[in-house]
């Protein structure tokens, strides 16, 4: 099922401010999650990974909870329709034209986004100010 709220910590809320993380370590940058439903996620962040500047703005419009379809995908202001997506696993694939997307299930108070391009990475999204265990920092990433 395509709901995104499931690729997204439990908590997290429209208007909520994140830290961005490099797999679950080092912080590389700030962001916010603007839009939290089950249907429309927009989230935004700020950073760098490997001297690498990144500033995106990701928007993800599904038509309804389908496992697999097409959607919209507003990728820096500019949009696509007719993306595809598939769910498997607990990996949500979404391809856009400039780049594939994957959310994954809920990992505790995190949220994970990897994106291929310009380089293939995982970011962890965790809440702004939210006291950090070791076990939330050096768990396993899951890969699909």
């Amino acid at each position: 099922m395509a709901d995104l709220r499931k690729f997204m910590w439990d908590g997290a809320k429209s208007g909520m401010a994140l830290d961005l993380y490099l797999n679950r370590w080092p912080q590389i940058g700030n962001g916010k999650a603007g839009t939290v439903e089950s249907l429309h996620v927009a989230v935004s962040g700020q950073g760098s990974v490997m001297g690498i500047k990144f500033n995106i703005a990701i928007e993800i419009l599904m038509p309804d909870l389908s496992p697999s379809g097409k959607c919209t995908v507003i990728l820096n202001g500019a949009r696509a329709e007719g993306c595809a997506y598939s769910v498997s696993g607990g990996t949500l694939t979404i391809n856009h034209p400039q780049t594939q997307i994957q959310l994954q299930d809920s990992d505790k108070k995190w949220t994970w986004v990897h994106i291929n391009n310009p380089i293939p990475v995982w970011i962890g999204a965790w809440p702004s100010g939210m006291n950090t265990a070791p076990e939330d920092h050096f768990g396993d990433v899951k890969q699909s």
